[in-house]
Order: structure tokens, then sequence, then C-alpha cells
């Protein structure tokens, strides 16, 4: 069971789309299928392009990958979480009352990978 092959695969897709220039999105089911089929294991698929430099992350549906960063430094496209907290709460500012009362009784029934997901969109829309 070698896993170069599909490795090298991955690396070629991801040049295609652009890496290491600009993240990409992978279906992250199919993914999983296509590494199944072949009789191998994704999540060992997924170390060995980290020890390549090619780091990832996982939402529901997708798999982004992107170049991992060094320990030293944060990614310099990455806002914190408090500058989008700030920025959320400028926004919620702007709400109604109600408006605000039903967005928060939203976000507070979300589960921890919901409130990760919205983190990572608010990144992707560009809030710093």
């Amino acid at each position: 069971m070698s896993y170069a092959p599909f490795v090298t695969n991955i690396l070629s897709i991801l040049e295609k789309n652009g890496y290491p220039e600009n993240r990409v999105t992978l279906p992250l089911e199919r993914m999983y299928e296509v590494a199944h089929a072949k009789q191998l294991n994704f999540n060992k698929v997924l170390d060995q392009l980290r020890e390549r430099g090619i780091d990832h992350e996982k939402t529901t549906e997708k798999i982004i990958f992107f170049p991992l960063a060094s320990q030293n430094e944060a990614p310099s496209n990455s806002p914190d979480l408090s500058q989008i907290m700030n920025q959320a709460m400028e926004m919620m500012q702007m709400l109604s009352p109600e408006q605000r009362a039903e967005l928060q009784k939203t976000v507070m029934g979300m589960s921890d990978s919901e409130k990760a997901d919205l983190l990572q969109k608010a990144r992707e829309m560009g809030l710093k």
C-alpha cells in the first residue's frame, strides 16, 4: 500500500488550483471516499502532506489546504479573534434590540463546531 501516488495526485490538484498562493478547497467526504477506495487512510495522507509543509483545516463539508505556517509566525492574512469580535460588536450596535436578542439566541444554541465554522466564514469574508 503505497501512499506516494495518491499524495502526488493531491499535490498536482492543489497546484492546478493555485496552491501555494491560494488556499485550495476540496470536498472532504469525497477525499475520504477516494482514499478508502485505494485502501488508504486519508488521515495518514494528511500527515504526509503536513510533512511536506501543507496544512489543512476541515469543515463539515470541505477541507481547505494552505501552507504550513512556521511556529514563530502567525498567518499574516488571518485576523485574530479579538479583531473579529470587535468588528462584530460594531455591527451588532446597528441592530435593533429585538434583532440582537434573536442573534444572541441563535449563537448561544450553536455547537462548538458550528461556532468554529462561523468564525472561519467571518475570516473568509475578510472581517478583521
